[in-house]
């Protein structure tokens, strides 16, 4: 994978991150292009879809993994990527933590002091909030679902990097 960190005027990529926005816009002259955001653990780059209903072009969201192809230009002293072909990849065949900050730290120390912050609320209905959010039906642990639900979640609120 080549992280965004290290990419350089002048490049052709083929590569996949995740898309953190995706929106429609205008250019000067009334045509329509795609402003996208993309993200990886290094950071982020603006790219845009110039022809957006080109062949090469796949439908894809905000916080979709895309698998992108374009030419890494400067604009304005900004890195910019300007996306040929796009396609939607797979969540399931991206490891997650190439395209989101990740904790140096023992994750099963961390939730085991989530779990004990969950046990000292007093407020029934927030310790029930709480429960709900953070401990599968064993009891044990945050669950999957609930990992990516949090990470969408504080991803959309666009506190992300």
């Amino acid at each position: 994978m080549k992280f965004i960190e290290t990419l350089r005027e002048g490049e052709r990529i083929q590569e996949v991150y995740l898309c953190k926005q995706k929106n429609v816009a205008m250019t000067k002259t009334g045509k329509e292009y795609e402003n996208v955001i993309l993200q990886d653990k290094t950071g982020q780059l603006d790219a845009k879809i110039w022809d957006p209903g080109s062949m090469g072009i796949d439908d894809f969201d905000a916080l979709d993994y895309v698998e992108v192809n374009g030419d890494i230009t400067v604009f304005n002293n900004q890195m910019q990527l300007s996306i040929k072909r796009a396609r939607k990849v797979d969540s399931d065949t991206v490891d997650a933590s190439n395209y989101l900050p990740c904790t140096d730290k023992n994750i099963d120390e961390m939730l085991t002091e989530l779990l004990k912050f969950v046990a000292s609320v007093n407020n029934t209905y927030y310790k029930q909030l709480l429960t709900t959010l953070f401990v599968d039906n064993s009891g044990k642990k945050c669950t999957p679902r609930i990992y990516w639900r949090l990470v969408r979640a504080y991803f959309v609120s666009d506190k992300i990097m």
